[in-house]
């Protein structure tokens, strides 16, 4: 059987478990999430700002999946750094590939965390977006009014028919151009440590009995008196009937935001449990996870510098996956937790780490490796944080082969030699 001597199979296992802890991590596929600077003053405002916190929403986990991706190239790098090369570069290569590990997989742990929420956010804010369009649509239709005539003419004996005056248009009732102008320039302000959301709720008209045109009502008087507006002119001797035209409903600004610091949950300012649309039960429905998923969104702080070597010398990560080697070479292997100085000793002989650009010669040695692809071609192109992961995956895996390949050929090699 080959027999590896103590260097060889040192090196072996290090970059199995350097790479095994690095690769574990996989890849899922700032400013506030709320438009601050003014508050919604129409349905139609109120509507786009839905759609606003629930693109911001879908653009954090975006963002946080692209830098994720990018670190993922650094990672690599180390990896490409840990199988092409010996000795302490080798070493300090295959540690700074598990840091970053470390890193990429709790910035994984918390987007995969937050990603299922933030979907049904997303598509609960939209909804709703929906809906208040569709309030917009609705408040904007009107009863249709009837001249004034004799009582006799006007009622009919097949009935007097009451309808909308219009239904729909050519175009939606929210016009693009005109949302700036439907908002209030007054700033937000947080309430229970969250902004609150602006909208609007549909509600019975009040019943009108002025000298106008607000109706819609139906007003008696005598002949002629009533043939444009209500009221009559009379109280007596009503011969004719009208019917003014008018809404059958109002808007109502309706504001939805926690309650207490206790109690983070969206809900209405003022509660109704009837006579409004939509249901303020569904809405709180809607938003039931907004504020968990707000806070959530905000611990998504992973940016691709921070697997960098300077960023990772005096990380936790680092130093726990120092602790191997250390181990592994110390009298006694079985110590739980090597002496604080043995690991800054082993940093600032891999990384330079009391200088002040620690760890930029070991990047900028692992960074001049001939890729897989420029040895197949003869080309100089060196493995770099540039390549797509692509590439760097298959750099690596060709310098993991070449080195495995070596140490078997030499494993053999000392394998015959003793057994003449």
């Amino acid at each position: 059987m080959p027999q590896l001597n103590h260097g060889q199979w040192l090196r072996q296992f290090l970059l199995h478990f350097f790479l095994k802890t690095a690769l574990s991590a996989t890849c899922a596929d700032g400013s506030d999430i709320h438009r601050v600077d003014s508050t919604s003053s129409t349905p139609c405002a109120a509507a786009a700002d839905l759609k606003h916190v629930a693109r911001q929403i879908s653009e954090k986990l975006k963002t946080q999946r692209a830098k994720i991706r990018n670190a993922m190239q650094t990672l690599l790098v180390y990896a490409v750094g840990a199988a092409a090369n010996t000795g302490d570069t080798a070493l300090g290569a295959s540690a700074l590939s598990a840091a970053a590990g470390s890193k990429i997989t709790e910035a994984t742990q918390n987007l995969n965390a937050v990603e299922d929420e933030a979907s049904d956010v997303v598509a609960g804010l939209n909804s709703l977006a929906g809906v208040q369009e569709t309030l917009a649509e609705v408040h904007s239709t009107e009863i249709e009014g009837k001249p004034g005539e004799a009582i006799a003419t006007w009622l009919l004996r097949t009935g007097t028919p009451v309808a909308l005056k219009t239904l729909g248009g050519q175009s939606s009732a929210c016009k693009p151009n005109k949302l700036e102008s439907e908002r209030t320039q007054t700033a937000k302000s947080k309430k229970a440590s969250l902004y609150p959301l602006t909208l609007f709720q549909l509600k019975k008209a009040d019943a009108t009995t002025g000298a106008d045109s607000s109706g819609p009502r139906i007003c008696a008087g005598t002949a002629g008196s009533v043939s444009t507006n209500c009221p009559a002119n009379s109280q007596s001797d009503q011969t004719d009937l009208l019917m003014t035209g008018g809404k059958l409903t109002k808007a109502e600004k309706i504001v939805y935001q926690p309650t207490s610091t206790s109690d983070q949950q969206y809900k209405p300012a003022v509660a109704a449990n009837k006579d409004v649309m939509p249901p303020q039960a569904v809405v709180i429905s809607a938003l039931s996870k907004l504020h968990t998923v707000t806070v959530s969104l905000d611990k998504l702080s992973f940016k691709p510098d921070d697997v960098k070597p300077a960023n990772l010398i005096n990380s936790p990560a680092l130093e726990a996956a120092l602790k191997t080697p250390i181990k592994l070479q110390s009298d006694n292997s079985k110590e739980k937790n090597p002496d604080t100085s043995e690991i800054t000793k082993l940093k600032n002989r891999l990384y330079v780490a009391d200088s002040d650009k620690p760890g930029q010669a070991l990047w900028e040695a692992i960074t001049k490796i001939p890729s897989s692809n420029a040895i197949a071609e003869g080309t100089d192109d060196t493995t770099s944080a540039n390549q797509n992961i692509a590439q760097l995956a298959e750099t690596a895996g060709y310098y993991i082969s070449k080195t495995t390949k070596a140490t078997s050929k030499q494993a053999q090699c000392t394998s015959h030699k003793a057994k003449t």
